[in-house]
């Protein structure tokens, strides 16, 4: 087989590695956001709980 047939594997794997990594990065990231914004709920429900009290 030819050397540009392996360059082409090699760069098609890489291209692989890369997709599986932002992949991974992204599902890392909206795990974060998720995370956040249920931290921002609960702020918020103790918030309210708070005034509740106080009221």
């Amino acid at each position: 087989y030819n050397k540009r047939a392996k360059a082409t594997r090699v760069s098609e794997r890489a291209d692989l590695r890369r997709a599986k990594q932002l992949a991974e990065e992204f599902e890392e990231a909206q795990g974060v956001a998720e995370s956040y914004e249920e931290d921002e709920a609960l702020r918020q429900a103790i918030a309210e709980s708070l005034l509740m009290a106080e009221g």
